[in-house]
C-alpha cells in the first residue's frame, strides 16, 4: 500500500499527540493553517453583508406601511360661517300704494277717513355705508267722501272737495340688514279746493284768500327688502296746504278761516332697477376644506375637489 505524504498543522499535531514536525515542515503547516483562516473570515464577511442586504429589502415595506398608516397633521377649520348679505338701497324704484286720509281738525271737510290710492317713483343711493339718500315723487287719488259740507247758523252751508293729492320729496334714511328706517320732506301740491256756498240750496258769490293748492308736506317711514329687487313700506305723510280764509260772502262766513290740510297712512310696494347692483353676499374671512385654507373669496358657488373632498368656495 502506497503512502501519501500528509502535512498536519502544529495545533492539530499536539492535538493527537504526534512527534513534532521539523523547523521547515512547521513554517508550511502554519502557512496552511492561516490561509484557511482568511477563507473562512471572507465567507463569513460575505454572509454578514447578505444578511444585512435581506434585512433592509425586507424591512423596507413594513416601515413604508407604517408611514402610510401615520396619520396626516389634521387643522381643525372652524365652523361653517354663511356670507353675511348685504342689501343695495342705490337705484330707480317705481311702485304703489294704499291707504287713507284723514282731515285735521277746523277742517271744511270734517274728520272723517277717506280710502286713497296711488303711485311712487324715485332714485336712492347708499352711502358711508349704511345712510341712504334719496328723491321720491308721489300721486294720490281720494274717494269721494260725500261731504255734506258745514252749516252755519245763518244758513249757510260751506262744501268742498279734494280728491288728489301729490308730493316731491327727498328722503334721508339708515339702514341694517334688509330694513330702511327714513324721513322725507318737501314740496307738496293738490287739486283745487272746490269749494261751494249755498243757501236754501242757491249758489251765493263769495271771495277766499286763494285757492292754497300749493303747500309742503313731511313724514316717515320703514321699508323692508323682502326679495331681491322688491321692497315694502309703510309710511305716515302729512300735507298742509295752509288757511283759507273767506274775505266776501254771506255775513255769517265772513272772515271765518279753515285749515287745508291731511293726515295719510299708506302701505306701498316698490321694484327696485338696482341700478348700483343686485343683493350680494360679503366675503367671508377664509374657505376651509379638508384642514387646508384656501383663502377669502366673494359669494359664486365654486366646486372642487381637493383630496378626493368635493370642497365648496365662495369666489
Amino acid at each position: 500500500m502506497e503512502q501519501k505524504d500528509v502535512v498536519a498543522a502544529p495545533a492539530q499535531l499536539l492535538a493527537i499527540g504526534g512527534p513534532a514536525l521539523p523547523r521547515s515542515n512547521q513554517t508550511e503547516a502554519t502557512l496552511f493553517d492561516e490561509g484557511r483562516n482568511d477563507i473562512n473570515g471572507e465567507l463569513l464577511m460575505k454572509r454578514l453583508l447578505l444578511g444585512a442586504v435581506a434585512m433592509i429589502v425586507f424591512a423596507a415595506p413594513a416601515a413604508a406601511a407604517d408611514l402610510q398608516a401615520r396619520p396626516r397633521p389634521y387643522t381643525k377649520a372652524p365652523a361653517y360661517t354663511a356670507p353675511e348679505v348685504v342689501y343695495n338701497w342705490t337705484g330707480f324704484y317705481i311702485g304703489g300704494h294704499l291707504g287713507g286720509a284723514f282731515a285735521g281738525n277746523n277742517s271744511l271737510e270734517g274728520n272723517g277717513g277717506r280710502f286713497l290710492g296711488g303711485v311712487q317713483g324715485g332714485f336712492d343711493y347708499q352711502f358711508a355705508p349704511n345712510w341712504v339718500v334719496g328723491a321720491e315723487a308721489q300721486y294720490s287719488w281720494l274717494a269721494n267722501n260725500n261731504n255734506n259740507g258745514v252749516l252755519f247758523p245763518g244758513g249757510t252751508l260751506v262744501t268742498t272737495r279734494n280728491d288728489q293729492l301729490g308730493s316731491v320729496t327727498g328722503r334721508l334714511g339708515y339702514t341694517w340688514g334688509p330694513a330702511l328706517l327714513y324721513a322725507k320732506g318737501g314740496y307738496a301740491f293738490r287739486d283745487n279746493n272746490n269749494i261751494g256756498v249755498t243757501i236754501a240750496g242757491v249758489p251765493q258769490p263769495f271771495t277766499t284768500n286763494g285757492r292754497h293748492q300749493d303747500g309742503y308736506t313731511v313724514g316717515a317711514g320703514l321699508e323692508y327688502m323682502f326679495a331681491p329687487n322688491w321692497s315694502a313700506k309703510a309710511e305716515y305723510q302729512y300735507y298742509n296746504f295752509g288757511n283759507t280764509t273767506f274775505t266776501t260772502g254771506p255775513a255769517d262766513i265772513l272772515g271765518t278761516r279753515f285749515r287745508n290740510d291731511e293726515h295719510t297712512v299708506k302701505a306701498g310696494i316698490n321694484y327696485r332697477f338696482g341700478w348700483g347692483g343686485p343683493v350680494a353676499a360679503r366675503r367671508p374671512k377664509n374657505n376651509f376644506c379638508g384642514g387646508r385654507n384656501f383663502g377669502a373669496r366673494s359669494a359664486i358657488m365654486d366646486l372642487r375637489v381637493v383630496e378626493k373632498r368635493t370642497c365648496v368656495f365662495l369666489r
